[in-house]
């Protein structure tokens, strides 16, 4: 399925440069798609020049090029716990906890890999989803495949749960979206 007109990958970048692009949508495209694979603690991602909170990044999003079409940040990155701290008794969150985002805009959905306080799984939710909406239907709707795809991930990591919230006003059928700015940031 082809979804993008403006396709970026970037491999370790700064917080200003994911910023920058999801920041700069065009007015022909009817949707943005961020993907995210990075490490992360509560309400922030880390990037190579630093964190960017996540609700900054929704902020960035709610551009007039983007006003009543789908915005889809998918983050998979821990969300409360120091991945430094890990050992084989577990792992323990030096951060204090809060619920670390608030969606302010209407069409917007945030697939996280790791529910709020806990690790992420490397490398298990992005390809998954990933692969489900390249197989998908046109008209298969992006909430659907995001829970098959939590689904089968439970299948591998039994302990993952994902958490997907979202202010979509209407079904987002993959097929009914052309010209997506998609931006993959690998760090």
């Amino acid at each position: 399925m082809d979804l993008g007109s403006h396709i970026a990958v970037e491999r370790n970048p700064s917080r200003e440069l994911l910023l920058e692009t999801i920041g700069s949508t065009k007015p022909e495209e009817s949707a943005l798609i961020v993907f995210v694979m990075a490490h992360g603690k509560a309400g922030m991602v880390q990037f190579n020049s630093g964190y960017v909170e996540v609700q900054e990044m929704l902020a960035k999003m709610d551009t007039p090029n983007l006003r009543g079409k789908p915005k889809v940040p998918v983050i998979q990155a821990c969300r409360g716990v120091d991945h430094n701290k890990c050992s084989d008794d577990g792992c323990h969150s030096e951060w204090k906890s809060h619920p670390y985002f608030e969606i302010k805009s209407p069409d917007t959905l945030v697939i996280m890999s790791a529910y709020h306080g806990s690790l992420a799984a490397r490398n298990v939710m992005i390809p998954s989803l990933a692969k489900a909406i390249r197989t998908s239907r046109n008209d298969a709707d992006i909430c659907e495949i995001f829970h098959e795809t939590a689904r089968e991930i439970m299948k591998i990591e039994p302990n993952q749960a994902q958490e997907m919230r979202s202010t979509l006003r209407y079904k987002l059928g993959l097929g009914q979206v052309r010209n997506v700015a998609i931006f993959t940031s690998i760090c």
